[in-house]
């Protein structure tokens, strides 16, 4: 007898435990597999216009410094990743012929001074003798056109000697701006000749000075204008979100990939410019508008189907399906503007609730 008591109420048990899986609503499920569930936050939700770019140096920002007069190099004072401050010496050229010729210049700079001396002198006696009416006028005005000639060749003279002292400056090779020293194309030892143009010594780039090129399909081109906010990261810092304003667009098409671009200009914001390097690979979001501050989830949470737009919520060990009604939507985040609170937590996989 105990034992069919037993036997009855086993299947009473396993009949009612069969009648709630069964009847359980179908859009509330106890969860058996470990979702990934974040919760719903507030964000600021924006529209972009997605672009890749370039990290350009600012024009003056990178300078290529060299010699302006020829000669060996003496001596270099930087190597390539130095940080350089305007005025620091970079190199000098061996001085030694340049001296001699300030010298020799120097020399005939006397010998001008000397030889005016004689002939003010000599002009201020043939001027007595003019006015005694001793000499002629034709031999007071040859007096009068030496001592012009004598005057004449001492201002030659000392322009020449500036002229050899402003040489003898150029062997000492001075940086014309602050930054860092990103190539050096010669050494010591080395001879370099200045013709029509300066040979190059160093190259020095101002990393506070950067700026992104914007590769903007001409799709989007119309969209672009001046001042509008733009976030980027690069490949060196994926997990860092730069920020600056466009300045400009150039008017001038450009074919990347078999595509027209056109190059939007991004001025990035001074705080951020000290750990980028030029040529870096940018991707860019351009801001169109922002929604502060809106309910939103992962895209990855908002689940299609048809026309609906459903999301999972699981609170504890139970999964309920909810139809919500979306707005603005980001590369990360859509907007819920109802179905949703903040703080409840949504699963981010795909699964279904028969």
């Amino acid at each position: 007898m105990k034992t069919l008591l037993w036997s009855i109420l086993i299947l009473a048990l396993g009949a009612t435990a069969w009648f709630f899986v069964i009847y359980q609503p179908q859009n509330e499920r106890q969860a058996s597999v470990d979702y990934t569930a974040v919760p719903a936050s507030r964000q600021d939700i924006g529209t972009y216009v997605l672009a890749t770019g370039i990290v350009k140096p600012q024009t003056g920002a990178e300078v290529r410094i060299g010699a302006q007069v020829s000669g060996v190099v003496q001596k270099l004072h930087v190597s390539i990743g130095d940080r350089v401050e305007k005025g620091d010496l970079l190199a000098e050229i061996d001085p030694a012929q340049f001296i001699a010729n300030r010298d020799q210049a120097l020399a005939i700079l006397k010998n001008a001074e000397a030889g005016l001396a004689y002939i003010e002198s000599n002009f201020d006696r043939q001027t007595k003798l003019f006015k005694d009416k001793v000499i002629s006028a034709d031999e007071y005005d040859l007096a009068k056109r030496n001592l012009a000639i004598a005057q004449a060749e001492l201002e030659r003279q000392q322009a020449n000697v500036r002229l050899l002292e402003t040489q003898l400056s150029l062997t000492w090779v001075y940086a014309t701006i602050s930054g860092v020293v990103a190539s050096v194309s010669t050494q010591e030892g080395e001879t370099v000749i200045s013709s029509f143009s300066s040979a190059t010594f160093v190259t020095i780039i101002d990393l506070n000075r950067l700026e992104v090129w914007a590769y903007v399909d001409e799709t989007d081109i119309g969209r672009i204008r001046k001042a509008q906010q733009a976030t980027f990261t690069v490949d060196t810092y994926p997990d860092i979100d730069f920020s600056g304003v466009v300045r400009e667009v150039y008017p001038q098409a450009e074919l990347k990939d078999n595509v027209v671009n056109y190059i939007t200009v991004i001025e990035i914001e001074k705080s951020e410019t000290g750990t980028l390097r030029p040529e870096m690979t940018a991707t860019l979001n351009i801001i169109q508008d922002i929604k502060p501050e809106v309910v939103a989830v992962p895209n990855r949470a908002i689940k299609r189907e048809g026309n609906a737009r459903r999301v999972y919520v699981k609170s504890g060990e139970t999964i309920e399906k909810r139809t919500v009604q979306i707005g603005a939507r980001d590369g990360k985040f859509t907007e819920v503007i109802s179905g949703v609170k903040v703080g409840e937590r949504v699963i981010l996989e795909d699964i279904k609730i028969e």
